[in-house]
């Protein structure tokens, strides 16, 4: 995780920090990465999507808060991807725009009606069907 809580470097912020200064920070430290989250990234008509930016997030922690996203990937063909992760609680989105401005949650189109998936240990999960919205 990069400051602040991006999933790559692309477009974390750099913290400068004074000397003889205390900042506090919250982060997460991620586990190894053995179970998988994978499907297919649709369009709203039914074809597979190449090159859709897929999130793995963590469930927002407040109401009113955003998804913290943890790791992501890029479809390939036929919309296919996979996501290497640790077993818990997820929010997965995907967004036709590599920049992920506007995600489509799994199971509803905001954070709020998305539904959780729960990953287990050694556990294989279903797999997913994101339909991008129109």
């Amino acid at each position: 995780m990069w400051h602040p809580g991006r999933p790559s470097p692309i477009g974390a912020s750099v913290l400068r920090v004074d000397a003889g200064a205390a900042v506090d920070i919250a982060f997460h430290l991620e586990t190894r990465l053995r179970e998988t989250i994978s499907g297919t990234v649709m369009d709203a008509g039914g074809s597979p999507v190449e090159r859709a930016l897929v999130v793995a997030a963590f469930p927002p922690a407040a109401m009113g808060d955003a998804p913290r996203p943890a790791v992501a990937a890029f479809s390939g063909a036929g919309g296919r991807f996979e996501i290497p992760i640790a077993p818990g609680v997820w929010l997965v989105g995907a967004s036709p725009d590599t920049r992920g401005e506007r995600l489509t949650w799994w199971g509803g189109g905001s954070p709020a009606a998305a539904e959780r998936l729960v990953v287990r240990a050694d556990e294989t999960g279903p797999a997913l069907e994101l339909r991008l919205d129109p």
